[in-house]
């Protein structure tokens, strides 16, 4: 059986990965007159830069399976971590600074960076937790209401994940949940970096640094699959530093370089 606690603890995660991108984006809207059309853009650049480019890109260098990622993790896993983290680093914020270049005559203005932020964040945290953790949660109600033999030809990949399941904590499954805040609000301040990098010419050097910032905040996750940090705690306890440091200089890079007026900024959508 797999405890209620456990199920619980995905629900919650899984709420909070699909609904707080949604209540961000009211928050934004109402309160800044960010737009839905940053937000959609921000999705589909996370979903074409990250989920298909991106991993074509990591196949070029032979990382294209499970499998060809424990081989590199254990033939070379310096090598693993610095091309997983930059990859990232380029590619989510290109995205982000091709989708601003593209944006920024019709919505411009740092409030449609927030939703952006906001699109390219949700679905990153839709898809990798939210989907994910409602489809354990099918599968631990299936478990404990009709048992493993009714997984037929699927009772090994069943059986294997009852057992990975029924051995953690709860809290396991809530902190994945927590994760998605922390990274929700550094999916938003690199889109307020580099909102500045694509509409201000003299402030270009905000998008390869986002790029680092990104590559570096990685590392602990990329240490973890490598199989180097396997501390849940320290893990999480770094990303919530780096949330908070990366806002509180996305927050002051925003004063020193906003717009005299962002309302006024935002041309309106065409009727």
């Amino acid at each position: 059986m797999i405890s209620t606690s456990s199920i619980v603890c995905m629900g919650i995660s899984a709420g909070i990965s699909i609904f707080l991108p949604v209540v961000l984006f009211i928050i934004f809207n109402k309160k800044y007159d960010g737009r839905a059309v940053p937000a959609f853009v921000g999705a589909g650049a996370f979903i074409l830069f990250s989920l298909i480019l991106q991993r074509i890109a990591l196949g070029l260098f032979g990382i294209n399976s499970q499998e060809a990622v424990k081989e590199m993790v254990k033939s070379s896993p310096a090598k693993y971590i610095i091309i997983v983290i930059f990859m990232a680093g380029i590619f989510e914020e290109s995205a982000r600074f091709i989708s601003f270049k593209l944006l920024k005559n019709r919505y411009g203005g740092v409030n449609n960076a927030l939703t952006y932020g906001v699109g390219h964040g949700g679905v990153e945290s839709t898809i990798f937790v939210g989907l994910a953790m409602l489809n354990n949660i099918v599968l631990s109600l299936t478990i404990n209401n009709s048992g493993l033999e009714i997984a037929g030809e699927n009772f090994e990949s069943l059986y294997d994940f009852y057992l990975k399941t029924a051995a953690l904590q709860p809290f396991v499954f809530l902190i994945s949940g927590i994760e998605q805040i922390f990274a929700l609000t550094i999916q938003i301040s690199f889109s307020v970096l580099v909102y500045y990098a694509a509409v201000q010419r003299k402030k270009w050097w905000l998008y390869p640094l986002a790029i680092l910032l990104h590559a570096a905040i990685n590392i602990p996750a990329a240490l973890s699959q490598a199989d180097i940090l396997n501390n849940t705690f320290i893990i999480e306890g770094i990303l919530l530093v780096c949330a908070v440091v990366i806002a509180v200089f996305a927050f002051f890079i925003h004063g020193k370089f906003k717009e005299p007026d962002i309302k006024n900024a935002v041309i309106p959508p065409l009727s």
